[in-house]
């Protein structure tokens, strides 16, 4: 959440720091961070006024994690325009999405 021109800048307890103090002494993203604390993998706790702090202990021990396998490389699959406006005319109404994913599970025999 960013804070607004108004609204100052929220203070944690003595011996905690905010999760934005936090990202910016570990060298990580604050959405990094949340994502750990919601998956309980970061002990925090949430104030009163809704910030989330961690204690300074904690926030000096969080590394930033290097890739497993720096050859891996993403890729974004898209099918060539033809090919989806077939899927489209075979899903009728449906959304061409949905339509696959019903396709797949009658494939495998897999039952809802």
């Amino acid at each position: 959440m960013k804070r607004g021109p108004g609204r100052p800048r929220a203070i944690a307890p003595f011996g905690r720091v905010t999760l934005r103090s936090a990202a910016e002494i570990s060298g990580v993203s604050y959405e990094y961070l949340q994502r750990l604390a919601l998956r309980g993998d970061l002990p925090t706790a949430k104030q009163i006024d809704g910030v989330w702090t961690v204690t300074k202990l904690a926030s000096s021990q969080i590394k930033r994690r290097e890739p497993a396998d720096t050859e891996r490389h993403a890729v974004m699959l898209r099918p060539a325009i033809e090919r989806y406006a077939t899927w489209a005319r075979a899903s009728g109404t449906r959304p061409v999405s949905v339509w696959l994913g019903d396709l797949a599970d009658l494939e495998s025999g897999w039952r809802r």
